[in-house]
């Protein structure tokens, strides 16, 4: 579910100095322009004057692990302002991506961030600025969307900072597409791809690629030079496996149940694949919707009519208090019937308050009893509408009706749309705005044409799922792709089937996973928290908030080491941290060392790297082990790797231990703080850090340990424990 944007958008137009550092001037991007990725940081004098301060150096260094990819951008900003200023950064890193790191760094001394509750980092933040220190606070603000600010850079300092970042990479029949933004044409960027799969065609549309196969398998790619000026580096490539392969993925510590992740692609079909259907176009004409919202519903659904084929079926909804229809039920396409329904479209006007529910009712009531066609309805709405009566009404409906949703508008209420198509084994797709318009129908109208798979399900034999996500699984539709989080409980060998229909037979899908006591792949446990957690934030803004739901959306934030709207990365070096601060700081260690003690499946995930799995898939085409000596699947031996390309060097690769994934050594060793996105290592959760000659990193609670004695330290402790209890009564 994706969060609704809390920022308006801060945009750097890029030029070259004479220097050779970036200048940039800074304007709020007009509503009508589609969000891009992008990242910039503006400082704020003492005195309020603000402007942005150019990037002298960018380093972005992007893991993949099949299609889970954890990226660390580093980047130096430089003050020329001749003020002390405060550092406001902003980041667009694309829809899905999640931040589990945070540093900068002042001067040698790097300081590394931890994740608290949002308010108490806040509040610490605010104390710590007031006495003219330096800390750094990272929150989201949006989706994909990320923020901090560093406080003070000095006149001529140079700042530098990191973040890191996770997501899921988007595949499309057989094309994966990594998107991360790019400030400089003379970025240093490098992506490492591990897949079990085999790989083809890695190329890329923004930049020229350097693409070395190496010995244990991994590709590793460096971008020379941009093509262009370009706001972000896209890299492309092609999974060779056979249509309908299902991949499997899990995380498991010891003693613990584990987290798994499936995934399935939609193949490239041919054009008789698609099939005639009836389609109900239900347009909310509310006064809520007046202006652009209205304006492109219109155009959206005029787009529609025309696309569609003579042979499916046509009927459309208006709606605000009242319903009014086109047809009694839809009607074939002909051309007469295409231009009354341009022209129905076309005098529609805007007013009336809005009454979701009732559409819905009609839009259902309203379908052909006769005939096999697939029946579809695509409703175009803000969705400012009483909430329960809308779910009441989807719940209550048991017709085989696909229903789509639509947003328009700053306001739309996305938990709403996107709760209403999931029941309904839809899509929410939100525009936002006009320029986007065509693209956006376009890829809707291609999934409604040819539904892949439907009445799709997932059983197992061997062992015992849970808080399986998305709660109720959507259909399969063109360039689309079904993934599934739960957890898992067995003690061997599991079967996944994942069932369903096409093209009205029966269809059925197993991939085998052999079990082992120990498997690390700790993105697959942060996937499945983060899609309880957009779960549990749907349901607080659909049902009001609930302090049970609060508490276990910022337990699981913490325990997972991702932020929320309930959490934020704090970092502030050891010798900055006041006795106040101090105090909270402490509290809030305490609180997180008890929620692990609480939670010990999660206790490795916060800090582990990407690792290895030790399931191996049988029966399917794809094994899950990140060993290049993996048998291969079907009795058939695994095919040797291509040569490598001229000058390929396998000493990149760090030597892989026993059953461990083939790593890349990166560019600077500093990178183990934030290895592959996750939290610094070796740090306990009261915040004892391993400091090296190398990553110099600061905490803040380094110096509590020297500051007071061991009667005081104890006495913090069972304070923060009792407050931790009292909250949770509460």
């Amino acid at each position: 579910m994706k969060r609704p944007v809390a920022a308006a958008l801060v945009v750097a137009a890029v030029s070259w100095s004479g220097a050779g550092e970036v200048e940039a001037q800074v304007f709020l991007a007009e509503p009508a322009q589609a969000p891009q990725l992008g990242s910039q940081m503006i400082g704020r004098s003492e005195a309020g004057g603000s402007t942005a301060l150019p990037i002298v150096d960018e380093q972005i260094n992007v893991d993949v692990d099949g299609q889970h990819a954890s990226t660390r951008l580093r980047q130096t900003f430089h003050n020329r302002t001749g003020d002390r200023v405060e550092g406001l950064y902003s980041l667009r890193a694309g829809a899905g991506t999640r931040a589990n790191g945070f540093a900068y760094w002042n001067g040698e001394q790097k300081i590394v961030g931890e994740v608290f509750e949002r308010g108490a980092a806040r509040q610490v933040y605010a104390n710590v600025t007031r006495q003219r220190r330096d800390p750094g606070l990272l929150e989201q603000t949006g989706d994909g969307v990320f923020s901090f600010a560093v406080s003070p850079i000095q006149p001529g300092e140079r700042k530098r900072v990191e973040v890191s970042y996770s997501q899921w990479l988007p595949r499309r029949a057989a094309t994966v597409e990594l998107h991360a933004p790019v400030t400089r044409p003379d970025s240093e960027v490098t992506v490492s791809i591990w897949d079990a799969r085999e790989l083809r065609e890695i190329t890329s549309p923004t930049h020229h690629l350097d693409v070395q196969r190496l010995s244990n398998g991994r590709y590793l790619l460096r971008a020379r030079k941009a093509n262009a000026q370009t706001p972000e580096i896209v890299v492309r490539y092609q999974i060779a496996d056979k249509p309908w392969t299902v991949t499997g993925y899990v995380h498991r510590d010891k003693e613990q149940d584990a987290f798994f992740t499936l995934s399935l692609a939609a193949p490239d079909l041919p054009a008789s694949a698609t099939m005639a259907k009836d389609v109900t176009l239900v347009i909310d004409r509310s006064g809520s919707m007046m202006g652009e919202p209205i304006r492109q519903a219109r155009a959206a659904c005029i787009d529609i009519v025309k696309r569609l084929r003579s042979d499916d079926h046509l009927n459309i909804l208006l709606f605000d208090h009242q319903v009014e229809k086109l047809f009694a039920e839809p009607k074939p396409v002909t051309e007469a019937i295409r231009r009354q329904a341009i022209e129905y479209l076309e005098m529609m006007d805007e007013g009336g308050a809005t009454d979701l529910a009732l559409a819905l009712e009609q839009a259902m009531a309203a379908q052909a009893s006769a005939g096999n066609r697939p029946r579809t309805v695509l409703f175009f709405t803000d969705g400012k509408s009483a909430v329960k009566p809308v779910l009441d009404a989807a719940q209550g409906d048991k017709r085989d009706v696909r229903v789509f949703t639509v947003g328009f508008g700053a306001e739309v209420n996305r938990p709403l749309l996107a709760r209403l198509a999931a029941h309904k084994r839809g899509r929410f797709t939100y525009i936002s705005a006009a320029s986007s318009i065509e693209r956006e129908v376009a890829t809707l109208y291609r999934q409604i044409d040819a539904p892949v798979l439907v009445d799709v399900s997932l059983e197992t034999e061997g062992g015992a799922i849970s808080r399986v996500y998305p709660p109720t699984i959507p259909d399969l539709f063109v360039d689309d792709e079904l993934r599934i989080s739960g957890r898992l409980r067995a003690a061997g060998p599991v079967a996944f089937t994942i069932k369903g229909k096409q093209g009205g037979h029966a269809f059925t899908r197993t991939i085998k996973l052999q079990d082992a006591a120990e498997i690390k792949r700790p993105w697959v446990a942060r996937q499945w928290a983060g899609a309880r957690v957009e779960d549990l934030l749907d349901e607080m803004a659909l049902n009001g908030k609930r302090r049970e739901i609060e508490n276990e959306v910022l337990d699981l934030a913490l325990a997972y080491n991702f932020t929320t709207p309930y959490t934020a990365f704090l970092a502030i070096p050891e010798s900055e941290v006041d006795w106040a601060s101090a105090r909270q700081l402490e509290g809030a260690r305490a609180y997180k060392a008890e929620l692990m003690r609480r939670k010990p499946d999660a206790a490795h995930v916060a800090g582990g790297s990407n690792g290895s799995s030790r399931w191996q898939a049988e029966g399917g085409e794809i094994a899950t082990n990140r060993r290049a000596d993996e048998r291969a699947l079907h009795g058939r031996s695994p095919a040797a790797p291509p040569p490598e390309s001229p000058g390929s060097d396998s000493s990149n690769a760090s030597a892989p231990a026993s059953g461990q994934p083939p790593r890349v050594a990166m560019n600077d060793a500093e990178e183990n703080a934030l290895e592959s996105g996750e939290a610094p290592r070796k740090k306990s959760m009261l915040g004892r850090s391993n400091k090296s000659s190398d990553d110099h990193a600061g905490c803040a609670s380094c110096a509590l340990g020297r500051g007071a004695d061991s009667l005081a330290a104890l006495a913090l402790a069972s304070v923060a424990l009792l407050l931790a209890a009292r909250r949770r009564r509460r």
